[in-house]
């Protein structure tokens, strides 16, 4: 591969994607101290994802309660 000129400046690249997931489904409440659980929360790690330059966010919603991620509805709302 060769790079001529300026082409490893960000300005002359090729636009790139970066997709986070901060979670699994297969993480629990309790298993890690920063898995967010509220609303505020899941938006806090979702500006934080950002900052760290993902485009993309992909989250797996839980809540304080065992079925509170099967709400789609309350996460359909903050989300979109």
């Amino acid at each position: 591969m060769h790079f001529h000129d300026d082409s490893l400046f960000p300005e002359n690249q090729e636009k790139l994607v970066i997709q986070a997931a901060p979670y699994g489904p297969e993480w629990l409440p309790g298993d890690a101290d920063d898995l967010p659980l509220t609303m505020d929360e899941h938006v806090q790690a979702a500006v934080d994802c950002y900052n760290a330059g993902a485009t993309v966010l992909h989250i797996h919603v839980r809540g304080l309660r065992p079925s509170a991620g099967a709400r789609g509805r309350v996460w359909a709302w903050g989300v979109g």
